[in-house]
């Protein structure tokens, strides 16, 4: 399939800084040229300004350029992820094919991979996807982008790890999945992957007892950390687990004209077939998300948000160590120009007097102090950069460790690590503390310390060179996460006037409109809107597990007759043994809550004669022939 490239692509939130730094890079440059070539510049002083100049002219530059080719780049690949998260791979693959015709730097063209990898996994084509994620992995480290290409390196071996694992290559699965394990820039999802990969190869393996312990142990990590398909390879193993004798998978239906990939039960039989006999898929899941209407915000909303910002930034904790350090610099500088100043001012030495003819002296050089201090000074803020590089870096990693705790289920240790990273200096850090501890908070039920927190990250991210720089997720995650707590407090117009404010290329725009608008109709009642709502939600949308049960817990109380044999069980199941699950849908959407539970479970499936139970038979024992046709064959001695 393909689909027309990409019109009126938005520009990035650094274009204009990267513009400023190009003119001012250009602007440095032209004033070297003037000292060191049209004024003959023959003093140390003057080569030394000059030279500093031209350096920092052309470091600007560059910088400026680099940044606003990426910054094109960043605003494709952040709309065609979530293209795909909303089925729309054709679309997806169209903005990918303009990010790799204009020769990406490795950063942006080990993103478009892995989003290539992805597709094909969506696909069920795993050949496919395995080249383009090790394209991905093979990408160069370099160094103005190590960091970030090395996270990407990661994902990508936790991607493959899974589509190893599920092609039976045990060794390669094994190697992908201590790679992950082993690596500090590993995020949940990483390992989330790795744990599911590792669970494929445990069942295939024949090791029940294995496969129910890691099922138990990295159960946080299977099912908060990773996608709707994944989650529903994690239930079919509980339930293989469970019963060896029943099946509710059901062959897809007939694939939609327009659909780009299989539906989710024919997905599974070819991905992970051994699990296909215990998937419950349901009946009602679209491969792509409807149309999300934009969202429109009343004036009186837009007043609202603002005044809560001031209000945030004015009680938000303020670090002084860079003004200190910035003040220190000014006054050294200050200093510095005065005394090269006076030394140029000051007469020379006179005759001393003795009768004697004078002898010449070396003419005084008064730029000579002025470039040996300006030297002084740009090494210092070189050497400074270099420390909050390395410092930055630290850090990062601390709070990949804060948020791997918490997604393994380690709440306390997580939040305490979180909750001492909100003390960081670099402002990037302690907002995304800010940030995972909100949706810790709002995972516990906890909403109004949940828009606290939510508030001080954005009062963290005023600046204007901080704002965009986490203007691509950070900043819209914050937006959107409030948003989404403004709903579960009954003040939608806010809501409605958060999701406004949200950038065109946000990568995870149509989870944020979806989750909001969902909470929003539940919370005024309109059940059927939510239905409505949740019917449209594709099978690829990256909710997060308690949307999901959400979404689910709708359609089952609304149309019980279409949801899948064992669907309306194993969610009240997942609401009686899960309480933190049941006390959040008890403070968020307790109309849905209460809808679920009045759905009684054993309400008939759809009529759909006979046919369908002959071809759920078939499907069963063809599945359960290749899953023995597979099993290496065992000889006792």
């Amino acid at each position: 399939m393909s689909a027309p490239a990409p019109k009126h692509v938005p520009r990035h939130a650094t274009h204009r800084y990267h513009t400023t730094l190009v003119v001012l890079g250009g602007v440095m440059m032209l004033y070297s040229f003037t000292l060191l070539v049209l004024l003959e510049a023959t003093s140390v002083g003057i080569v030394i300004l000059g030279a500093l100049c031209a350096v920092l002219g052309g470091v600007f530059t560059f910088f400026g350029l680099m940044g606003r080719r990426v910054g094109a780049g960043v605003q494709i690949v952040n709309t065609s992820f979530d293209l795909i998260s909303r089925g729309r791979l054709a679309e997806a693959e169209a903005h990918l094919d303009l990010v790799e015709q204009n020769r990406p730097s490795p950063l942006l063209a080990c993103v478009a991979a892995i989003q290539r990898g992805l597709v094909g996994m969506r696909r069920g084509d795993i050949p496919a996807a395995l080249v383009h994620l090790d394209r991905c992995i093979a990408t160069p480290h370099g160094v103005l982008q190590r960091a970030q290409i090395r996270m990407q390196i990661t994902a990508a071996h936790a991607i493959r790890a899974f589509l190893r694992a599920a092609s039976g290559d045990r060794a390669g699965a094994r190697e992908d999945i201590e790679a992950v394990r082993k690596s500090p820039d590993a995020l949940p999802q990483a390992l989330g992957r790795a744990a599911l990969a590792e669970a494929i190869l445990l069942e295939r393996s024949g090791d029940r007892d294995a496969l129910r312990a890691h099922l138990v142990t990295h159960h946080e990590l299977l099912f908060d950390a990773t996608d709707r398909r994944e989650r529903t390879i994690v239930r079919a193993f509980q339930r293989m687990l469970e019963t060896t004798a029943t099946s509710v998978y059901r062959k897809g239906g007939k694939r939609d004209e327009g659909s780009e990939e299989p539906p989710l039960a024919d997905w599974i039989a070819q991905v992970v077939p051994e699990a296909a006999p215990f998937a419950d898929v349901g009946r009602a899941q679209p491969d792509k998300t409807g149309e999300l209407p934009a969202a429109e915000a009343t004036e009186a909303a837009k007043v609202a948000v603002a005044e809560a910002r001031k209000a945030a930034a004015k009680s938000a904790p303020t670090k002084t160590g860079h003004k200190v350090g910035r003040v220190i610099v000014l006054w050294a500088a200050l200093v510095a120009v005065l005394g090269a100043v006076y030394l140029a001012l000051s007469p020379s030495g006179a005759g001393s007097g003795s009768g004697y003819e004078d002898v010449p002296e070396e003419p005084w050089d008064p730029t000579l102090p002025l470039g040996l201090i300006c030297l002084v000074v740009f090494a210092a803020l070189i050497g400074s950069r270099v420390y909050w590089f390395y410092r930055a870096r630290k850090e990062s990693h601390d709070l990949f460790a804060a948020l791997n705790l918490v997604a393994k289920g380690d709440f306390d240790a997580g939040s305490a690590a979180l909750e001492r990273l909100t003390s960081s200096r670099l402002p990037i850090i302690a907002a995304q503390a800010d940030h995972s501890l909100a949706l810790v908070a709002e995972r516990k039920s906890d909403l109004r310390l949940a828009l606290e927190r939510c508030d001080r990250g954005l009062a963290r991210l005023t600046k204007y060179a901080v704002r965009i720089s986490t203007s691509d997720i950070l900043l819209p995650d914050l937006v959107s996460e409030r948003a989404f707590l403004l709903a579960a407090m009954d003040r939608h117009a806010e809501a409605e006037a958060e999701l406004a404010s949200l950038p065109p290329a946000y990568p995870y725009k149509s989870r944020a409109l979806f989750r909001v608008r969902l909470l929003s109709r539940l919370r005024q009642g309109d059940l059927k809107g939510a239905a409505e709502l949740a019917a449209r939600a594709g099978l690829d949308l990256p909710l997060y597990a308690r949307d999901e049960l959400l979404v689910d817990a709708v359609r089952a109380a609304t149309n019980p007759e279409a949801a899948g044999a064992g669907e309306i069980p194993r969610i009240k199941r997942e609401l009686r043994t899960y309480a933190p699950v049941r006390r959040w849908m008890e403070t968020v959407a307790p109309t849905a809550l209460a809808a679920m539970e009045r759905t009684p479970e054993d309400t008939p499936l759809e009529t759909t004669n006979d046919r369908d139970a002959r071809a759920e038979e078939e499907a069963l024992a063809e599945a359960e022939a290749a899953r023995a046709a597979a099993r290496p064959l065992v000889v006792s001695g």
